[in-house]
């Protein structure tokens, strides 16, 4: 069942027991119905006059236009506000009350509002409801009453000359009038307001100054469901999420959303006292006085502003208890958006166990990464923009589902590429697209850095902060309760971080949200690094200069201490490619490269009586116990071939044997039988699962659907991408050499390459699909009993 609301009562109706609409008066019916009235009322007035349905008032800067014979005007039924000319000037603003119903004073004070605000000002104000006896006739400048006889042409003449004579203060008293009273006339005003605020948050894609992308709006689930909780009756609503999750934008989707009522967008770290605010800002746009306890008034009392909602983006700096009260007392709705850890903080009081007015009030709606559908509907939004598509796994990749990264990724796509049908020798067709890989590389961290921490003092805290993170790996990294504690929430001991920047910094950092405070169960009070891919970058930047300043002697040391800590620094595998990039030295980069290709990972059996612990986001404590004739295989440290994946896949030189480096490269890790994977940090519930296919005589392998989701699969395909021919040499050696798990992972690598918009590139990779996939066909084949063998497909 819907509902709609009702200006008047503020009630909920059930819209499917409404009247259906009436049909629309022709003008011509309009102008005679209006006109009979009118005469009804006043006889003597002139035969030239016409009437408009229509009143332009102008409050201050804003124009605003009112439907006279809207029935959702002032909530009011049986009752038209017209204006009528004579010579194309305005005349007389006509109330025209249902018969039988009485006329009061609050009713002239409406019309001469109208009246002294309408563009030009109306002179004459009627309110009539058919019987002569009570209609009143009264001037707009002073309200007095006028006499009936008075309309006749001489008269009309008269009070037309004494039009100017309005004083200021009967405009000031008009505009606090319908401003107490008319909804129509706040909802106008409010919607253009709302328009200026998000007009002035939005900005191009790449321009990360701005919170909200334009043409990149990704409608958001939570949306409907605060706006679910404002129709069921809820006061207060918090929205709150990581940050850079869209908040802001999920709020700026909410302006379109509350249809039901009036609502107005604030960006409370404008605002300050967002009563004071309100009557501020309608004070400089409507160019008289309103006092905040006239905001508060017009709340309390209801009227116009029955059913209003604030949607209030960050915490208030001021006034929020204020807010609250009015909220409870049924005066307005609340909806806050803000950071999870500002939520936190305000929903308690500090130092006690007790919830705030906030904390009590509050129905809180928790902004997730990206759903499945919220995700589909951000790639269509890429094809239709930039026509460009992520590549097959992307579903798979946790990081494409933050707001802020897919943000990251979307703004480097070159905008209005072709789309193009092409054909191949053998006559298939496809469509060429831009081709975005979907495992986060090691330019990602340099570009969050310049995004989001490209301020000097910043950059040096967060120098500090890496420093400090690193001194606390170093010290504490083999303690079993920090890796389960800061797994996917990377932090800090507060005695270490205070140690290397003192209170100055930490206040700073803490202020600009880059730290906060949080408890764990076993490690007490710690200070969570809340952009983790800014830490890793910083940490990288230490890391090089390690290995710069590392003799050769000591050159593998330090990159095995890397390696190490690596596991426990966010995006580890990144943040050692992006050190060892950065190195200039050809002799010692061939040694750092020489040294992660002769490492193979160590295997190791789960036998009965061992316990692993499952490591997660959310939940922690999770142990698996294996029990008796448990015998499974375990692969090994797979760190250092998931750097080496990441290195690969920057283009480099050709050795002695003309091979490129990174075809050794793909040749030894290609062909490895376990996955060079490790999963992103993610909640429990969500845990990836990946669908691979047991072939007799072969073993494990990674269904193709399941697309890209090795870092050296994606290498592969940038490889193919910018040297075709040393692909096509990669398949020719793998298949000679019968090594199947490479070509397995080329099958794969070569069935996406196909759709390259470089119609080489693809006639390379279609033909290398065809040979890979006959030679599959003839290894499965006689690698299954002939009842068992699988259909002929590639």
């Amino acid at each position: 069942m819907q509902f709609v609301k009702d200006d008047m009562a503020g009630k909920k109706t059930d819209s499917s027991k409404q009247r259906p609409p009436k049909p629309a008066i022709n003008e011509a019916d309009f102008q005679a119905s209006i006109i009979t009235r009118l005469r009804e009322a006043l006889p003597l007035l002139p035969s030239d006059i016409r009437a408009e349905r229509y009143l332009h008032l102008k409050l201050g800067h804003h124009e605003v236009t009112v439907n006279g014979l809207s029935e959702q005007k002032k909530g009011l039924k049986g009752r038209s506000d017209v204006v009528v000319f004579r010579d194309d000037k305005p005349l007389l603003l006509a109330e025209l009350k249902a018969p039988n119903v009485p006329i009061t004073d609050e009713d002239v004070a409406q019309g001469l509002s109208y009246a002294r605000l309408h563009q030009p000002m109306v002179p004459l104000v009627l309110v009539t409801n058919g019987d002569q006896e009570s209609t009143r006739l009264v001037l707009t400048y002073d309200g007095s009453l006028l006499s009936h006889d008075r309309t006749d042409s001489d008269g009309l003449n008269k009070i037309l000359s004494a039009a100017s004579a309005l004083a200021a203060s009967s405009v000031d008293s008009a505009i606090r009038g319908l401003l107490g009273s008319e909804p129509a006339v706040w909802k106008e005003i409010i919607n253009k307001w709302n328009l200026e605020e998000i007009s002035r948050r939005k900005g191009a894609l790449g321009d990360f100054r701005r919170a909200i992308a334009e043409n990149f709006q990704i409608p958001r689930e939570a949306v409907g469901v605060v706006n679910g909780m404002l129709n069921k009756g809820a006061k207060v609503v918090v929205l709150h999420g990581p940050p850079l999750s869209g908040v802001t934008c999920a709020m700026a989707q909410m302006v379109e959303a509350l249809t039901f009522a009036g609502c107005i967008y604030i960006d409370s770290r404008n605002a300050g006292d967002i009563l004071q605010f309100i009557a501020g800002r309608l004070s400089r746009e409507l160019s008289i006085g309103i006092s905040r306890d006239d905001v508060r008034q017009w709340l309390i009392t209801g009227q116009s502003l029955s059913g209003l909602t604030l949607l209030i983006d960050s915490a208030p700096s001021s006034g929020l208890e204020e807010l609250l009260q009015l909220a409870e007392a049924n005066s307005l709705h609340l909806v806050f958006g803000m950071d999870s850890w500002s939520f936190e903080s305000l929903r308690m009081l500090p130092g006690r166990a007790e919830e705030t007015t906030l904390g009590r009030l509050a129905e809180e709606v928790v902004l997730t990464e990206l759903s499945a559908g919220e995700f589909e509907i951000a790639c269509k939004l890429l094809f239709n923009s930039s026509n460009a598509v992520f590549l097959p796994g992307a579903e798979l990749v946790p990081d494409l589902r933050s707001p802020r990264h897919l943000r990251i990724v979307a703004s480097q796509v070159p905008p209005n590429a072709p789309r193009q049908i092409r054909k191949t020798e053998s006559g298939d067709e496809y469509i060429t697209s831009n081709a975005l890989p979907p495992i986060p590389g090691v330019k990602m961290l340099e570009r969050a850095s310049m995004l989001f921490g490209a301020d000097a003092k910043l950059k040096h805290d967060l120098s500090r902060l890496a420093s400090a993170f690193l001194t606390d790996v170093e010290e504490n990294g083999s303690d079993k309760n920090r890796m389960v504690e800061t797994y996917g929430v990377p932090s800090v001991d507060p005695d270490i971080l205070e140690r290397a920047l003192g209170e100055q910094r930490i206040e700073r950092l803490s202020k600009q949200g880059m730290i906060h405070w949080s408890d764990t169960r076993t490690l007490g009070p710690r200070l969570v690094l809340r952009f983790p891919e800014l830490l890793a970058h910083h940490v990288s930047l230490h890391w090089t200069t390690a290995l710069r300043s590392a003799d050769d002697e000591m050159i593998l040391v330090v990159l095995n201490r890397i390696l190490q800590h690596s596991h426990i620094v966010p995006y580890g595998d990144l943040c050692a490619a992006a050190a060892i990039i950065r190195i200039d030295n050809d002799q010692r980069l061939a040694l750092i490269f020489e040294a992660l290709t002769e490492y193979l990972p160590e295997e190791s059996w789960l036998r009965e009586g061992a316990v692993i612990e499952l490591l997660a986001k959310d939940k922690k404590g999770i142990r698996l116990h294996f029990g008796e004739g448990m015998n499974e295989r375990i692969p090994g440290d797979m760190q250092p071939w998931l750097v080496l994946s990441h290195l690969s896949a920057f283009p480099a030189d050709f050795g002695d044997d003309g091979a490129s480096v990174n075809m050794k490269i793909f040749a030894k890790l290609g062909n490895h039988e376990d996955l060079i994977y490790r999963p992103s940090p993610s909640n429990f519930a969500e845990f990836p699962g990946l669908h691979s296919h047991e072939v007799p005589g072969i073993g494990s392998l990674l269904c193709p659907s399941s697309g890209i989701v090795e870092p050296i699969m994606q290498a592969m395909y940038s490889h193919a991408s910018w040297r075709p021919k040393e692909f096509e040499q990669l398949v020719g050696y793998a298949l000679d050499e019968e090594l199947v798990f490479l070509a397995w992972r080329l099958k794969t690598v070569a069935s996406i390459v196909k759709t390259s918009t470089d119609s080489q590139i693809s006639d390379v990779a279609f033909r290398m699909d065809q040979i890979l996939g006959e030679w599959w066909n003839r290894m499965i084949n006689t690698s299954i009993p002939k009842e068992e063998a699988l259909p002929d497909k590639s």
